[in-house]
């Protein structure tokens, strides 16, 4: 077992290649960045596990080296469409890698669960490792990429986490952006949000909102919880203002009260996991609490644990001195 806990300090502002400033990014973005990636990525559909809803996903062959050499998927998190993670597929596309995409059920442009599109739900966490399982096996698979790497976040940081324990045969390496092992849930401590969310299930209320949660809203950035990038943030306030399919509110009481008892339950497995992991902390991160990422690298067989004391919750959306440390990293951790 491996296990090294890396601080890192930005004295000094790091350049990359191929990312793109902050510095004249909504013209980049809107007139190369986004237009690139539409024309490029194959968008499909696939059934769910239990062959009940129909899963959006996305593949970027790149055409500039040979396409069945290294292939990375990237998982977005909770509420995100894929369409959100154009820049980094852009400077991953680059590098000369293959991109695949994945939206979870009930959010971006996968069908929704219930009729109220904006409500975050699941019945069961599992089902998000079921159907990523499906995803790989059924799409992935055949292709026969010599390396397959995973850069999830959050929400889909946790599902590959349970696959990865079940199966270490998906991914070579795995970059894991702020994975939700537990879920801030605010005023309540996790273990009363559980029990309380139990009890609302029992007496049927499953599919309402989760207590303090409501529909979508667009709010300001100087109060937003997950990113210090303004051009990032106005990034994905575009996406969910011109898509409206996109847009998701808070969850419900069913998706909160299987992520809580889900991930508790996974503590006992994470010696499971056997794929290298590179685990990317925020440590301003009010969206989930991260006192289990260092107990999950501590017990992983090859873990990495990189801290970004400044960064919010989404460090691959974060300013340009944090995203190009994460991508010289990723690059290097992928070699």
């Amino acid at each position: 077992m491996k296990y090294a806990c890396l601080i890192v300090w930005f004295f000094l502002i790091q350049s990359f290649t191929h990312a793109i400033s902050e510095e004249g990014y909504q013209e980049k973005w809107e007139k190369e960045v986004f237009p690139f990636f539409l024309d490029h990525t194959e968008f499909k559909y696939m059934m769910s596990h239990d062959n009940k809803l129909q899963l959006h996903y996305g593949l970027l062959f790149n055409k500039t080296s040979n396409s069945n050499q290294k292939l990375i998927l990237l998982l977005p998190g909770r509420s995100e469409p894929f369409y959100k993670y154009s820049e980094l597929a852009y400077d991953l596309y680059q590098e000369g890698y293959s991109i695949a995409f994945f939206d979870h059920r009930g959010q971006g442009g996968s069908e929704r669960v219930l009729k109220n599109s904006e409500k975050g739900h699941v019945k069961s966490f599992k089902y998000y490792v079921h159907d990523l399982e499906k995803f790989m096996d059924e799409v992935i698979s055949p292709y026969s990429f010599k390396k397959r790497y995973l850069i999830a976040h959050s929400m889909g940081a946790a599902a590959s986490m349970m696959l990865m324990a079940k199966r270490n045969d998906l991914f070579d390496k795995a970059v894991l952006s702020s994975p939700m092992l537990e879920p801030n849930t605010g005023k309540f401590k996790p273990s009363v949000a559980l029990a309380y969310g139990t009890a609302l299930r029992l007496l049927g209320k499953g599919e309402q909102w989760a207590p303090g949660e409501s529909g979508y809203e667009t709010g300001e950035f100087e109060n937003n919880r997950v990113t210090q990038s303004k051009a990032r943030w106005e990034m994905s306030t575009y996406l969910y203002e011109n898509y409206d399919e996109f847009k998701m509110g808070g969850v419900t009481v069913d998706w909160i009260t299987t992520s809580l008892g889900t991930n508790n339950r996974f503590v006992f497995k994470y010696r499971k996991v056997k794929t290298p992991v590179l685990l990317l902390r925020a440590g301003n991160d009010s969206v989930v609490f991260t006192r289990r990422h260092e107990k999950f690298c501590a017990k992983a067989q090859k873990c990495t644990l990189v801290d970004y004391p400044s960064a919010k919750h989404e460090v691959l959306m974060e300013v340009d001195s944090i995203r190009n440390d994460i991508l010289e990293r990723t690059f290097k951790f992928f070699k």
